[in-house]
């Protein structure tokens, strides 16, 4: 197959949508949460990356607008959160209090589990950010010098598969 070809915007796109679609009717028909739709994508995106060997800055380029959809969606949830702002009048420092306590034990408990491990400090960076976001979480990686795409993964296992 060309190599131009296995470069451009277009297959890469259409490579990682199409996996997509395919992990999803998979998961939709077998229910096995090993078998999640975007786990299924992140590990053929890998094979066919390494494959026709794409460097991921230039798939991460290829398929910028779907990050850019995957920050629209956290507006979503922000828009999801303000419909609710009638049940939560009241409560605010209950909530307020929760998830500043939730936020600082989260990145504590796995900064402190990696650093007994003997994590370096590029690693730590990369996986404090570990519950929140994709968008949020490589915007704050990125100029601490963490690995964005060891954040991508820590914070995609975490939603998929809860708390690490």
């Amino acid at each position: 197959m060309n190599a131009a070809l296995l470069h451009s915007d277009l297959f890469l796109l259409t490579a990682t949508v199409g996996l997509y679609c395919f992990g999803s009717a998979l998961y939709r028909r077998l229910r096995m949460p090993l078998l999640h739709p975007v786990l299924l994508t992140f590990v053929a995106m890998i094979g066919v990356l390494r494959l026709c060997g794409v460097e991921y800055d230039r798939y991460r380029e290829a398929v910028r607008v779907l990050d850019f959809g995957l920050g629209l969606s956290v507006v979503a949830l922000g828009y999801l959160l303000y419909e609710q702002l009638d049940a939560m009048r009241g409560r605010t420092v209950p909530i307020l209090v929760a998830t500043l306590a939730g936020c600082v034990a989260g990145i504590l408990s796995v900064v402190w589990i990696a650093e007994a491990f003997g994590a370096g400090r590029q690693i730590l960076t990369s996986l404090a950010p570990k519950s929140v976001t994709v968008p949020i979480a490589v915007a704050v990686v990125e100029p601490l010098g963490g690995i964005t795409a060891l954040t991508s993964v820590v914070v995609f296992c975490v939603g998929i598969f809860g708390s690490l």
